[in-house]
């Protein structure tokens, strides 16, 4: 298990929607008057959360993710932060605040070094920028509201804003994406050395504009063998310039892996915050046996303002946990991992015999080379990382 608990705060605001997204999230120019509001919720919520934060302390990361943050006004943005980082400091007296991870996610298109600045003296330490290509044909095909000058100059801003902790989104896949563009992007953004980069492979969600658009034939996207390819040149490429691939889509320079993720791939525990934001908690529910709640805030931006302001939970569901299905999803996310989960380890921390289900499950994967193996330690061989959802899924 996790040590150290987590804080993701979901912003659903975005200066344009992008034709790939299906995350809940809407034009802020649309919905201007809904924003003052959704921070009030916010703020609200968090209030009676800092008991939840207790139990889940030392905080070790906060994550203001979207939508795109920083389409909010940076002094409204600096000051969520700033609120957010006392309460996870007050949630555990002494913890240092230096300690803390904490990421804004960004895009190049609504940050300046202004109000980089602002969200620094807020107590922010790092920034996650959504580049995701410098190629302008993939950026129009994506919806993108940036080009390749303003990405890169977002890139000199943070570390002229101060900024010691960088993270760079790509994805791989991109609409009329060649190895030749690929290697273009990753050339440039490499010589501007991110302490990190989150390569993912495009998703093609149902019921998006490039869904429909691909669907329909108007749009092409590499196919499963092209998709691969470039996966592969990335990971050549960023891991030849000395970052580290310790997960299946990211990519770290040493000592600069994200916490925050790294909190999820632990099974850890985080309180989410926010329309859409899920938690991940130990259960209060009385009884002899250890039980953990997953649960999830309504995805309704107006509904959760509502709900949240007039003295009700936002909660939309919720599930409890026993340690048998607590001990299976902590394999199945450090399976991702480059460290890969150790069967014995997981059995003994949860109390249960984990080993005994799935040490032949990932045996049997490891005779066809998708698992990799050592005593009771396993992950994904890395050949076989972009079908690695076939394993994860007998080990549910």
């Amino acid at each position: 298990m996790s040590s150290g608990g987590s804080i993701y705060v979901h912003v659903p605001f975005c200066a344009s929607k992008c034709s790939y997204c299906d995350f809940v999230s809407v034009p802020l120019g649309q919905v201007r008057p809904l924003a003052a509001s959704y921070l009030a919720a916010l703020r609200t919520e968090l209030r009676p959360s800092v008991r939840l934060l207790r139990r889940i302390a030392p905080i070790r990361s906060i994550y203001i993710g979207g939508g795109t943050p920083t389409a909010l006004p940076a002094s409204e943005l600096a000051r969520l932060a700033s609120e957010l980082l006392t309460a996870a400091v007050s949630a555990a007296a002494g913890d240092d605040p230096v300690d803390i991870e904490f990421t804004v996610e960004a895009n190049p298109a609504t940050i300046d070094t202004a109000g980089l600045s602002l969200l620094l003296r807020a107590g922010v330490n790092r920034l996650s920028l959504g580049v995701q290509s410098l190629d302008p044909a993939e950026l129009e095909a994506l919806g993108r509201a940036h080009d390749a000058a303003q990405a890169l100059a977002a890139i000199d801003d943070a570390r002229a804003a101060g900024f010691e902790n960088l993270n760079v989104d790509l994805i791989i896949g991109a609409p009329g994406q060649t190895r030749a563009s690929l290697e273009c992007t990753l050339e440039s953004i490499v010589a501007r050395r991110p302490d990190h980069v989150s390569a993912y492979c495009l998703q093609l969600e149902t019921g998006t504009p490039l869904e429909r658009a691909v669907a329909s034939g108007k749009v092409q996207v590499p196919d499963a063998d092209e998709t691969a390819d470039l996966y592969w040149t990335a990971v050549r490429a960023l891991c030849s310039a000395g970052y580290r691939r310790y997960e299946v889509s990211n990519f770290a320079l040493p000592g600069r892996e994200c916490r925050h993720n790294l909190g999820y791939w632990e099974c850890g525990m985080y309180l989410g915050l926010g329309a859409a934001a899920h938690s991940h908690y130990p259960s209060e529910a009385g009884g002899p046996a250890r039980r953990w709640v997953r649960s999830w805030n309504t995805s309704d931006v107006g509904e959760y303002v509502r709900l949240v302001m007039s003295g009700h939970t936002p909660e939309a569901g919720r599930e409890e946990l026993d340690a048998e299905r607590e001990a299976r999803d902590r394999v199945m996310l450090g399976l991702r991992t480059e460290r890969g989960v150790d069967l014995a380890e997981v059995g003994a921390a949860y109390g249960v015999r984990i080993s005994d289900a799935l040490l032949p499950v990932l045996r049997k994967w490891s005779l066809k080379r998708m698992v990799e193996m050592e005593g009771t330690r396993a992950r994904i061989a890395p050949q076989a990382a972009l079908v690695a959802n076939v394993v994860l899924a007998e080990c549910v």
